[in-house]
């Protein structure tokens, strides 16, 4: 298993974090679990606050800037992105 960082961000950044991002623009949140599922299929640990944000405020949200895909939810990738397949 990969060692995760105990480094969570403060309270007050995960307010602002909430703030910045409003409940009708969040994609539902992963939990840590699923964080941590993700992360031991594609063998990496999240940075933080990152982390954190896709395990606790948001997994994404599909306002971006004008002609924007928004926050894309953990492990996708844009429509317009091309794929490279093995």
């Amino acid at each position: 298993m990969l060692s995760t960082s105990d480094d969570r961000p403060s309270e007050c950044a995960l307010g602002f974090l909430h703030d910045a991002f409003p409940s009708q623009w969040r994609v539902p949140v992963l939990g840590y679990v699923a964080v941590e599922v993700w992360e031991a299929e594609n063998e990496v640990v999240l940075p933080e606050p990152y982390r954190t944000f896709v395990a606790e405020i948001s997994n994404g949200s599909p306002f971006g800037a004008a002609g924007e895909d928004g926050l894309q939810p953990l492990g996708h990738l844009p429509d317009a992105w091309p794929v490279l397949r093995p």
